[in-house]
């Protein structure tokens, strides 16, 4: 990866990316379905798929990945996960982004299959925020599409390129059913529909605090959260929420532990560095504390010109559990820092680090 110059002490500033950790031999994923299983919507709901049917969903869900993205329909050209306006405009094409097993890939690598007609529809939404007109609800969609579609990427590449067994890098049996939910949605809006809650989560649209050449991108599937830095504006998505965190004091803190603390470092060596963390720190507490506040999982019912997440119950956030969070923390590229107090966070360095400082002692098995 190459850098720009840039102050001294200040991080890098464009083409960063952090994308999800390998946790799932430390915590299984029971933080995030409750129990080892993997859930997916099929037609009208979600269903749970348990150990004794996995190889029937990994068949399926293959023949999702080499199908067209936006429909499922044999495809006949590529989409590019992060657009291609995007990348010239932040000069990406060259630049490389990690994956969850901390080997790299250039941006203009990452595409999936799409079917042209699908391409050229999508366009319109990509056209529109490459203007700077930027609607919740096509924001969203365009941020869902990102989402699965890094998730789409991950699960053709190998863990180990040297290992002719090496399984993917991703896991297939955890997310079929966000591709499912995507494609409902972008045939909704194809055909002129409604859908219930507008948007399905939360979209945070904000003014950036770093300079308009820097580009940024979280990524944590864990939590089903994304942030992206796209020169003027980061923008911040929770996915399954149904717009909960929005209606939270989520910009509150935002402007009050954020926003207030990094103009006291104007005119210094660490503005731009304490710039970026600031969106890093708020992006992970808030994906944090919605994916403690809410279900497990999202129940989608369709009609023909409209699609809707039924309400559920309103609970209180579960404790945080704090190997939890310290990886989730790594997604975002923060290392939570106890030892300074518990809104204390350093850029990340390795995972033993990251469990120092937080106090947590766990055998780690590669």
């Amino acid at each position: 990866m190459t850098d720009r110059a840039r102050p001294s002490g200040a991080v890098r500033p464009k083409a960063v990316i952090c994308r999800t950790l390998r946790i799932f031999n430390l915590i299984h994923w029971q933080y995030h379905y409750g129990f080892r299983c993997t859930i997916r919507a099929l037609r009208t709901r979600v269903r749970v798929v348990t150990p004794s049917n996995w190889d029937s969903a990994v068949i399926l869900y293959r023949k999702l990945l080499v199908k067209c993205l936006f429909s499922g329909e044999d495809p006949d050209t590529k989409e590019h996960v992060v657009p291609s306006w995007l990348q010239k405009r932040m000069e990406l094409e060259k630049e490389n982004f990690k994956l969850p097993n901390d080997s790299f890939l250039q941006y203009k690598h990452a595409v999936v299959p799409a079917k042209s007609s699908h391409n050229t529809k999508f366009s319109e939404i990509e056209t529109r925020i490459s203007q700077g007109i930027l609607k919740s609800d096509e924001v969203y969609l365009w941020a869902l599409k990102i989402h699965v579609g890094l998730l789409a990427r991950d699960s053709t590449l190998k863990d180990d390129i040297k290992d002719p067994k090496s399984k993917t890098i991703i896991d297939l049996r955890g997310f079929n059913y966000h591709v499912n939910i995507f494609r409902a949605l972008y045939q909704n809006w194809s055909n002129g529909g409604t859908t219930d809650p507008s948007p399905f989560g939360s979209v945070f649209l904000l003014d950036s605090l770093t300079p308009e050449d820097h580009f940024d991108l979280v990524h944590c599937a864990y939590t089903g959260a994304l942030g992206i830095d796209i020169g003027k504006k980061f923008i911040f998505f929770t996915f399954w929420d149904r717009g909960r965190t929005l209606k939270s004091n989520a910009l509150t803190l935002w402007h009050e532990d954020q926003v207030f603390q990094v103009e006291k470092f104007q005119n210094t060596s660490e503005y731009l560095t304490r710039c970026h963390m600031a969106h890093r720190i708020w992006s992970c507490e808030m994906a944090y504390f919605q994916f403690r506040s809410r279900p497990n999982s999202m129940a989608m019912l369709r009609t023909p010109n409209k699609v809707a997440a039924p309400p559920y119950p309103r609970t209180p956030a579960r404790p945080v559990d704090i190997l939890e969070y310290v990886l989730v923390c790594k997604n975002f590229g923060l290392q939570w820092d106890l030892s300074r107090g518990n809104n204390s966070y350093t850029q990340f360095t390795t995972i033993e680090e990251a469990l120092k400082a937080a106090n947590v002692k766990v055998a780690i098995n590669n």
